[in-house]
């Protein structure tokens, strides 16, 4: 025997079954743009949060050029002295990886160069 929402869903046309589904995909869509769901992402979010709640290690650090350092170097790019002197002051304080977000592929001039 069959079920009898089974049986509702059979008695309707197949295009009417594609209509109702790209409703209800619309609609849902609709909801999910205007941030209709945005408090329950959040509550869900909070929650997967808590379950990893963890203190952090501190192993991670990051540094970032700060507008007083742009505006005193003056130029870009900048010499590659100045990174080399970030990364004896990294090494030396114990950094063990240290990434910078610049693109060093293309050559200054061979002073510089060795310098980083």
């Amino acid at each position: 025997m069959r079920s009898p929402s089974f049986s509702f869903l059979q008695r309707r046309l197949p295009w009417e079954n594609i209509l109702l589904a790209a409703l209800l995909i619309v609609t849902i869509g609709s909801a999910a743009q205007s941030g209709a769901f945005r408090e329950l992402d959040n509550g869900l979010r909070n929650f997967s949060f808590g379950l990893r709640d963890r203190t952090a290690s501190g192993q991670i650090q990051v540094v970032e050029m700060d507008a007083a350092s742009v505006a005193a170097i003056q130029r870009w790019p900048w010499p590659r002295s100045n990174y080399a002197e970030v990364v004896a002051a990294l090494d030396e304080a114990g950094a063990r990886s240290i990434i910078f977000d610049v693109d060093f592929s293309s050559t200054s001039n061979p002073v510089e160069d060795a310098a980083l």
